[in-house]
């Protein structure tokens, strides 16, 4: 302790000396960079005969040596810097000791800002392809190694004229619509057949173009995937439903086969475990304690009432709302709930205009844990059926079956809700091989059915990714290193297997964004720093998103500013991949702007 008090005494002390009268030591990054600093790189050129990076032993490497890749992203209209620019960059960014850059989110827009004409949106610009070039020419030129994105947030189905997704950038539809996977490997084709102007050699055969990524964020088992798909509209619709058609065919030759492999485990829905479940009493939970029961937070302001017979329903009319969808909510509790039962939970909805209801059961005490439903439906001015069922991940003697109706101030109206142990199905009436009218998703549906939509998506995934990697490898001819994407749990590890590493993103708690996603006006970071909550370390996921034998890479990671911890974000994640052997990691983000 004396030892420890005495080194803070005179650190203080010479704080204070270095401070003087005026405060702080300053503490100022050279806006021209300093080249004898202690972490610039004095690495060689690379030159279009220079040895390429390959993947060997699990690792980078490039000729005889270990190579770790230490990086930043430049996004949007930083990809396009005019010259006298890209020449300070790169001297700045050899000056941070940075050894790759990962070009992000430039297929996005039009020039300036992105890689297409300002004018025609389906034909690359000149301009940005000459700032492209001369920017990896210069970086090059300082021994850094370039990592092109392919597809980030290019909307192709916007340009081709197709019916629009309701997902972001084409994700999810991208990777089994042929339109669109088209679209994409035409974009590789005229990006990596590319002959830079500077360099004099394709981007394919130029051993400064370290890395290629097929597509940013983007799988069938993420972002909601499962929700996604079971509401496409009829355009997608269609095309996964023929390919699963198509695979449920070869997989079972008949519908009768097919019907006897989904039965298994199909049981009888049993008594609905709910009271009032016509909302017939005129005051609701205040006549039954047990009943249904309006709950508000925040300052949202509803009322409930029974629309009596017919149809027996409740009517929730929304005076205020706010974003979060459980600011309201309609439940009952005191259900009991078994681990490992099987229910079911089916009810009518309708709305005053299109609004999205969400739905779940889960506890009903302060730690509110889902027991394994929640989802949510679309509702419209038509009255609609909906149902899902679940296995209770754990027992409960007073759950609770809940209806979220906040985020939107549309009325929504419900009728015969029910929650039934039992009620789990295979083959639905109607649901045929031949007549292509096999849904990717079941209502309730058996452990066989569900098994065989993720085998399904699983294969479909990795035939998308294997590809485009042997239209990249083979066609192209490009000689870069390939990734898919980042790791989205077992099925998604599987479907990178066959890339030349595995990638992975980790942010520490992101900005979140509680009206519309991405509003630069309304949006926050928490203030919680990781160093104090070491249990929900984004580093204990990445541990876990590995394959043996294949590198691994981190292309994104930060601690999103503004935040007081800031100064944990990089000392921590260079720790960690130091410590567990990672090949690479890209900071996110170096600059988004053309003229930063």
């Amino acid at each position: 302790m004396k030892t420890t008090c005495t080194c803070l005494t005179v650190l203080i002390a010479a704080s204070a000396c270095l401070a003087g009268e005026g405060g702080f030591v300053p503490f100022v990054i050279p806006h021209r960079p300093g080249r004898g600093s202690a972490i610039a790189r004095s690495a060689k050129p690379i030159g279009t005969d220079a040895p390429r990076i390959v993947a060997a032993g699990g690792q980078f490497r490039v000729g005889k040596k270990r190579l770790r890749v230490w990086g930043v992203n430049l996004c949007f209209g930083a990809c396009f810097p005019r010259h006298a620019d890209a020449d300070h960059a790169a001297e700045r960014l050899a000056a941070a000791g940075i050894n790759s850059v990962r070009f992000h989110h430039m297929d996005m827009g039009r020039f300036p800002r992105g890689i297409w004409q300002a004018k025609d949106p389906g034909k690359l610009s000149d301009e940005a392809l000459d700032r492209l070039d001369y920017l990896i020419d210069q970086l090059a030129r300082r021994g850094i190694w370039a990592n092109i994105n392919l597809h980030v947030s290019r909307t192709h189905s916007r340009v081709l004229g197709l019916p629009q997704p309701r997902t972001s950038y084409d994700k999810i539809v991208g990777i089994f619509t042929p339109a669109l996977i088209e679209a994409q490997r035409k974009y590789a084709r005229d990006l990596l057949g590319r002959r830079n102007k500077y360099r004099k050699v394709r981007y394919a055969d130029d051993p400064a173009v370290g890395f290629v990524e097929i597509t940013n964020e983007d799988s069938l088992f993420m972002w909601g995937a499962d929700r996604r798909l079971a509401s496409l509209p009829p355009y997608y619709a269609k095309i996964i439903r023929g390919k699963y058609a198509a695979w449920l065919k070869r997989r079972y030759g008949s519908t009768d086969r097919l019907g006897a492999a989904w039965g298994e485990g199909a049981a009888a829905a049993g008594r609905n475990m709910l009271v009032d479940a016509g909302f017939r009493l005129p005051k609701l939970a205040q006549v039954n304690p047990r009943g249904w029961r309006l709950e508000l937070h925040g300052r949202c302001a509803a009322k409930v009432s029974s629309l009596g017979k017919p149809p027996d329903a409740a009517r929730v009319e929304i005076s205020s709302s706010d974003p979060t969808n459980w600011h309201i909510q309609l439940t009952q509790g005191g259900l009991r709930i078994r681990k490992g039962g099987y229910y079911s939970l089916s009810f009518r909805a309708r709305s005053d205009r299109p609004r999205r209801l969400y739905y779940g059961v889960s506890q009903a005490r302060r730690s509110w844990r889902n027991l394994g439903l929640y989802g949510a439906v679309r509702l419209s001015k038509a009255w609609g059926e909906f149902r899902a069922g679940f296995a209770a991940r754990a027992s409960d003697e007073s759950a609770r079956v809940t209806f979220m109706l906040g985020g939107s101030g549309v009325a929504a109206e419900l009728a015969d809700v029910a929650l039934r142990p039992g009620g789990r199905r295979g083959l639905m009436d109607g649901e045929t091989i031949d007549a292509g009218t096999v849904a990717l998703f079941g209502a309730s549906e058996t452990t066989a059915r569900a098994t065989d939509r993720f085998v399904f998506l699983a294969e479909t995934e990795k035939a998308y990714f294997d590809g485009i990697y042997a239209l990249i490898k083979r066609d192209i001819g490009c000689k870069a290193l390939v990734t898919g994407t980042i790791v989205f749990g077992p099925c998604g590890l599987w479907g990178q297997s066959g890339m030349d590493y595995i990638d992975a993103h980790a942010y520490w708690q992101h900005p979140r964004f509680p009206g519309r996603p991405w509003d630069p006006a309304n949006w926050t970071v928490a203030q919680i720093a990781m160093t104090d909550q070491p249990h929900r370390s984004t580093f204990l996921r990445l541990a876990c998103e590995r394959l043996d034998g294949k590198p691994f890479t981190v292309s994104e990671y930060n601690h999103p500013a503004p935040n007081d911890y800031q100064a944990e974000c990089v000392p921590m994640v260079a720790s960690f991949a130091a410590a567990q052997d990672f090949d690479g990691v890209w900071l996110f983000a170096y600059s988004h702007r053309t003229d930063d």
